[in-house]
């Protein structure tokens, strides 16, 4: 991209002509792929260099993932213990925390190209979340209160509606739990591997406590092309 005095791209034509670039770029990735439930899930644009003429050399970075129906946003679900949905107990042994987990994997890991896999060089590296280390509301009252989910009998009962996680809450949590496994990715520099999340109620000093436990596990991603087995029964 030629640059102005400035340093920038000044001339409206011609940001269109590289905006217009910018999109089939994303596009020929997203074909390459090809999966059926396609989602974009990031652009980067970086300047990686410049050319001998002064003009910008930009990298276009797609993150692109196949979301899956891991979650039934239309129900609550117990918060954990592998209660499954509040109002039945059905898909036991799943349950609120398992199904978050769910989502940030599909959020947070692109799908290989076709043919390929993931594999992960050790060390992999845990991060442990602490529930309440990122406080949201100056009044607690066992809703809401913390990006992570948290609730105790010393700010109120431990009643049903605490337990069930409404489709507002596991969207709330949702996002909250998404950007702490891409800033571990960030603070580490490296990448995703897997979470654990699990809903757990605890007893500390009289006072019963329900709290998810999220560890977040990252490692060297690494790509794998899988090779094509022939069969040789066949000639």
């Amino acid at each position: 991209m030629p640059l102005d005095e400035l340093e920038k791209i000044n001339d409206p034509k011609l940001m269109e002509v590289y905006y217009d670039r910018t999109i089939d770029t994303i596009q020929a990735q997203m074909a390459r792929v090809n999966y059926p439930n396609m989602k974009l899930l990031l652009v980067d644009l970086e300047v990686s260099g410049m050319d001998s003429n002064g003009d910008a050399i930009v990298s276009v970075g797609a993150l692109i993932g196949n979301e899956f129906s891991v979650a039934r946003h239309d129900d609550g679900w117990w918060y954990g213990e592998q209660n499954g949905l509040c109002a039945d107990g059905g898909q036991a042994p799943e349950d609120g925390a398992s199904q978050l987990c769910d989502r940030v994997t599909n959020a947070v890991v692109p799908a290989p190209p076709a043919g390929g896999r993931w594999i992960y060089s050790s060390p992999i590296l845990p991060n442990y979340i602490y529930p309440t280390q990122d406080t949201l509301t100056g009044d607690i009252d066992n809703y809401l209160d913390y990006k992570i989910f948290y609730a105790t009998s010393f700010e109120g009962d431990l009643e049903d509606s605490v337990y069930c996680m409404s489709r507002y809450e596991m969207d709330f949590y949702e996002g909250h739990y998404i950007n702490y496994a891409i800033t571990t990715e960030d603070t580490t520099g490296l990448d995703f591997d897997h979470c654990i999340i699990g809903g757990n109620p605890y007893t500390i000093e009289g006072y019963d406590i329900i709290q998810h436990d999220y560890t977040i596990f990252v490692g060297h991603r690494n790509l794998v092309m899988d090779l094509t087995i022939e069969d040789i029964l066949a000639y």
